[in-house]
C-alpha cells in the first residue's frame, strides 16, 4: 500500500490547478507548466522580499516582508529538499516574528519629558535629524519664544519623538512639529499623544490643534490620529478637536 505523502499530494493538486488554468486560458505560455521553473521563481521572489527589510532595517513595518520571504523559503526548501535552507529560514522567521510581536503587540511604556527650549540636547537632536525633519516639516523654524509645548516622547525610556507647538489663538494650538524618529513609526507613539495625553491639553484650556501637511505620508499619519482636512487662512490644513 503506497505511503500517504502530503507533499506529493500538494504537488499533484498544484499541477492540476495549473493545468486547469492553462486549459481555461490558452494564451498563457506553456512555460507555466514547468513546475521546477515555478519553484525557482518562488525562490527569486522570496529573495526579493528580503530586500525592503535589509534596505530599511529601522522601519518595523518592513519586517513583514522579511517574514513573508522566510515563509516562502521554508516551503521552497521543503519542496526542493534543501533542508539547510529550510532550517535557516525557520530561525529567521522565529526571530522576525518575535521582533514583530514585541513591536506591535507587547504593552509599552510611554512618558512625556518636558524640556526647556534652550536645552542643549534639544538643539543637538534638531541638528542630528535636520534632514529627515525637513522632509516632513519643510517650513519648520525653531522659535524659542513662540513655543507653548516642547517635550520629548519617551517609549520604554528611549527617546522616540519630539513635540512642539505654538499658539494659533487662546484656545487652539498650532503644531510646529510632531516628529517620530525612524524605528518608532508604527503609529503607537502618536496614539499615545493624541488619545491619552490629549487630556492635558484640555485641562490647559485648549479645544483643538491645527497641523500643516506637506506630503502624503504625513497626511496618512494625521488622518490616522483623527485630524480632518480643512481650509484655514486659505491654506489646506488639518484640524483635530480635543472635545
Amino acid at each position: 500500500m503506497p505511503k500517504f505523502d502530503m507533499l506529493n499530494l500538494g504537488k499533484l493538486f498544484c499541477r492540476f490547478h495549473l493545468y486547469y488554468i492553462f486549459k481555461q486560458n490558452s494564451y498563457i505560455s506553456p512555460m507555466i507548466m514547468d513546475y521546477d521553473l515555478l519553484w525557482e521563481l518562488a525562490g527569486y521572489i522570496a529573495s526579493l522580499l528580503f530586500l525592503p527589510a535589509l534596505l530599511r532595517s529601522t522601519r518595523p513595518s518592513y519586517k513583514w516582508f522579511s517574514l513573508a520571504g522566510s515563509l516562502i523559503f521554508i516551503i521552497y526548501g521543503l519542496v526542493i529538499k534543501a533542508y539547510p535552507v529550510c532550517l535557516a529560514n525557520v530561525f529567521v522567521a522565529l526571530i522576525t516574528s518575535t521582533i514583530l510581536y514585541k513591536k506591535y503587540f507587547r504593552k509599552e511604556f510611554f512618558k512625556v519629558l518636558e524640556t526647556r527650549t534652550d536645552n542643549y540636547y534639544l538643539s543637538e537632536f534638531l541638528e542630528y535629524y535636520k534632514k529627515d525633519i525637513f522632509h516632513y516639516f519643510p517650513n519648520f523654524e525653531f522659535n524659542q519664544e513662540k513655543s507653548v509645548h516642547c517635550f520629548f516622547i519617551l517609549r520604554n525610556m528611549n527617546f522616540a519623538g519630539l513635540f512642539l507647538t505654538s499658539k494659533y489663538n487662546d484656545s487652539i494650538l498650532y503644531l510646529e512639529m510632531d516628529y517620530v524618529i525612524p524605528g518608532y513609526r508604527d503609529f503607537r507613539t502618536g496614539m499615545f499623544l493624541y488619545q491619552q495625553y490629549v487630556e492635558v491639553f484640555r485641562k490647559q484650556g485648549y479645544i483643538g490643534i491645527i497641523s500643516p501637511c506637506f506630503n502624503r505620508k504625513h497626511e496618512k499619519y494625521l488622518k490616522k490620529m483623527g485630524f480632518e482636512l480643512s481650509m484655514i487662512d486659505e491654506k489646506r490644513q488639518f484640524v483635530k478637536s480635543f472635545k
